[in-house]
């Protein structure tokens, strides 16, 4: 019985990130037939070949809109669904405030979080070409102002609505809490779709996992996604690019740091993170 429960709290997970996915795969598919319907005449008759460069170079810089409309979509599906389930989606994930101390904690870590992100991912780039495409999708971003805000603010509080709200409270009623925590950590990664950035989204990911059930407020982990994607983003990489001779001493001292934080968070909650808690 715990088999055939774990396996179908496993595919619901699948299913709800998969909403997700299609919804964007679908917002991405009407964007490139729009854009090829409007902008058809700029190439002139045997110029097609230049299409598929410009609409590349497009939609690299829209990348994150499209992300945040289906995002917006995906949400209202949501909401429905736990309707017809008789379920608040809000309640269900959690938005409780938490203890102050706490939260004056979640920034610090935040910092050393990303520090070693940034760090390992500048160490391990050259072994990892496809992630030109993120870099490539992250630069293009920052001429946009909405993009930037899809970024920094929209799209940590849909993610964590989706991964931490949603599966994550999922997996946790058929499954001790901290499989529960690497399945959801891995499944963040995976929806990434890039080998290099999943790595460091699952390691994000179990984290933010962690947090949640330590503080049981999506308040929490939506400071912390938020933070460490602006300072990912738009902060690290140009403090890496001046002092790149210390990025072992980044990586060494942000792990450290993050497992000293994250500690005392647990002491100051004090939560019982080896259970199954299938009354959710």
């Amino acid at each position: 019985m715990r088999i055939k429960n774990i396996f179908i709290s496993t595919l619901k997970s699948i299913g709800y990130a998969g909403i997700y996915l299609i919804a964007q795969v679908a917002i991405a598919f009407i964007y490139g037939i729009v854009y090829v319907a409007v902008n058809i005449n700029k190439f002139g008759s045997g110029n097609y070949d230049n299409i598929a460069d410009t609409f590349q170079k497009e939609f690299l810089g829209q990348a994150y809109i499209i992300a945040l409309i289906a995002a917006i979509v995906t949400f209202g599906i949501y909401v429905l669904m736990f309707r017809n389930k008789e379920e608040n989606l809000f309640v269900r994930c959690r938005f409780k405030a938490f203890n102050l101390k706490v939260g004056l904690s979640l920034i610090p870590l935040t910092i050393a979080l990303s520090a070693f992100s940034v760090s390992l991912v500048g160490m391990l780039v050259q072994f990892f070409p496809s992630y030109q495409e993120v870099s490539d999708t992250l630069q293009a971003a920052n001429g946009s102002m909405l993009s930037v805000l899809a970024i920094t603010i929209l799209a940590p509080i849909f993610e964590e609505i989706l991964f931490r709200g949603i599966v994550f409270n999922e997996l946790k009623k058929s499954m001790p809490v901290i499989p529960a925590i690497i399945a959801q950590g891995v499944l963040f990664g995976i929806y990434h779709l890039n080998l290099l950035q999943g790595i460091y989204a699952a390691i994000l990911g179990c984290i933010l996992g962690l947090i949640y059930q330590m503080t049981k407020s999506l308040w929490s982990n939506i400071i912390v996604h938020m933070t460490f994607n602006l300072l990912g983003v738009f902060v690290m990489p140009y403090v890496l690019d001046k002092t790149s001779w210390f990025v072992i001493g980044y990586i060494i001292l942000g792990a450290i740091l993050t497992g000293i934080i994250l500690r005392y968070i647990y002491k100051k909650t004090k939560v019982e993170i080896m259970v199954i808690e299938s009354d959710l």
